[in-house]
């Protein structure tokens, strides 16, 4: 997406992305917590997360969106923002979903895409981000945020399409939704991040097994035309690992809410 507005906005924004990149960047390298750097990051965060929705005070302006959105993209901010979601103070976590579901919903003056420019823009160059989104539930601390983000994205069909047909690669890509090449007769491996569900749901805290089964029925519910090819093509499979893991789970919150969704499935 090209930049169409004044430099100094342009600058600014770039700026404060590339800033906040390197803040990420060192908290990763950190052993321990620096109090320093979180509050850099929690100021950083929290100016990004304005300029994106404004406040009851200061309205949000088209032409700043724009601009801050376009450098979030180009310099690749999201993925660090995902892998490092659960190393953040609690206050800096919430921001973070904000700014990455902002980003999600932004679309271009004028446009006719089904998705968001933006959110369409990130599944055609960096897919991996919704399954890293997903992967969130494997802590407690970015379960939340994280499940946050998905249950307001998984009602593309496109993001759907991701969390369903990933499948483990050499090279750590997922699946390109828009690639004319995808065989949605293909049996799954079982192995990719649609399939984790079914421990997160069972074996996670109740907190994080809860907001795990929210998306899950979420993705199960939403897109009925995309979910009964899937589980035709997977019929065994999918059966196996319900009855196996959710109706015979030891939780009985799980094993309930289970055979409901069951009913909504079929």
């Amino acid at each position: 997406m090209a930049f169409l507005f004044g430099r100094n906005r342009q600058r600014s924004a770039q700026d404060l992305v590339r800033s906040t990149k390197d803040l990420l960047q060192k908290l990763m390298k950190e052993d321990g917590s620096s109090p320093k750097l979180e509050e850099d990051l929690a100021r950083a965060l929290t100016q990004m997360k304005v300029t994106l929705q404004g406040t009851p005070e200061l309205e949000a302006t088209p032409d700043a969106v724009y601009q801050l959105v376009n450098q979030i993209l180009a310099e690749s901010l999201l993925p660090l923002l995902v892998e490092n979601i659960f190393r953040l103070p609690f206050e800096a976590r919430k921001d973070t979903q904000t700014i990455i579901s902002n980003v999600f919903r932004f679309r271009n003056p004028g446009s006719t895409s089904p998705e968001p420019d933006a959110l369409k823009e990130v599944l055609r160059r960096q897919p991996e981000i919704i399954v890293r989104l997903c992967n969130g539930y494997e802590r407690r601390e970015s379960a939340s945020p994280c499940g946050g983000i998905l249950k307001e994205a998984i009602k593309w069909d496109a993001v759907a399409a991701v969390i369903l047909y990933d499948e483990p690669t050499t090279d750590g890509r997922t699946i390109d939704i828009y690639s004319s090449d995808i065989d949605i007769t293909r049996p799954s491996s079982g192995q990719g991040v649609f399939w984790s569900f079914f421990d997160w749901i069972d074996k996670s805290s109740f907190e994080v097994s809860a907001d795990a089964f929210d998306t899950f029925r979420l993705l199960l519910t939403k897109h009925k035309q995309l979910v009964s090819q899937y589980i035709s093509t997977n019929f065994d499979l999918f059966f196996d690992r319900y009855n196996n893991v959710l109706i015979k789970s030891e939780s009985y919150v799980t094993k309930r809410q289970s055979i409901k969704l069951l009913g909504e499935v079929l």
